[in-house]
């Protein structure tokens, strides 16, 4: 118990996510593997992840939980284009706000989440709209921020995307891409600056500043203020 109360405040401390005392075996699991490697015990396995960065990473990568789906969450989408979207054109017509917007996506995975996102806001700002979206997702997992900006997914999960936006924004795989598909109409980066209407940023390190709407499978909550600019 002794060690994992170090790992938890370890975790804590870096990744702001609190483990409760009932999680012992489950952090014993995820980092099993990586210690069997190393062939270290916990205790100094904790002594290396103090000293070496790159091995904190690591062990965040570890523990950290990945699940996720296409347009999880249906009616956070649908609050979206129901409510949030006509507000937004309506306050932009009124000079009320910019038709520039910057989202949030917090926790975002292998990319699906903040993909929807993306889908939902080109189906209602295309790019003839004059509206420009910003996209940063961002996750504590280098690992699966790197399948994220790639944008590849199993054909299977193909499943999740509603049929229009499938057509409209999603590519089948081809040739050494057969049972997988793509994105396309959204373009990425890895850092600040792309020419899209709507694009998505990958940032290491992140900043969430200047965001209008900050998004996770546990909360929406609007961050934008009013405010007059040119369209």
């Amino acid at each position: 118990m002794r060690q994992f109360r170090l790992f938890q405040q370890l975790i804590l401390r870096e990744a702001g996510i609190f483990l409760a005392d009932a999680k012992t075996v489950l952090v014993e699991g995820r980092l099993a593997r990586r210690l069997r490697e190393l062939n270290l015990d916990f205790g100094a396995y904790y002594r290396l992840v103090e000293e070496d960065e790159r091995e904190r990473v690591h062990m965040l990568d570890c523990i950290c939980t990945n699940e996720t789906h296409f347009f999880r969450e249906p009616r956070q989408f649908e609050f979206l284009e129901q409510h949030v979207f006509p507000e937004w054109l309506a306050r932009a017509e009124a000079g009320q706000m910019s038709r520039r917007v910057r989202v949030w996506s917090a926790g975002c995975s292998t990319g699906e989440e903040p993909y929807s996102l993306a889908m939902s806001f080109l189906a209602r700002f295309p790019a003839a709209s004059g509206w420009e979206i910003d996209i940063l997702a961002t996750d504590l997992s280098t690992r699966v921020l790197e399948k994220a900006q790639a944008a590849v997914w199993p054909i299977e999960k193909a499943r999740e995307v509603p049929e229009h936006h499938l057509k409209a924004f999603m590519l089948k795989g081809t040739g050494p891409q057969e049972g997988r598909f793509t994105s396309r109409a959204v373009s990425t980066s890895s850092c600040a600056g792309t020419s899209s209407s709507t694009s998505i940023r990958f940032p290491r390190p992140v900043s969430s500043a200047g965001c209008s709407t900050a998004w996770s499978r546990m909360a929406t909550s609007c961050l934008d203020t009013p405010r007059a600019s040119p369209a």
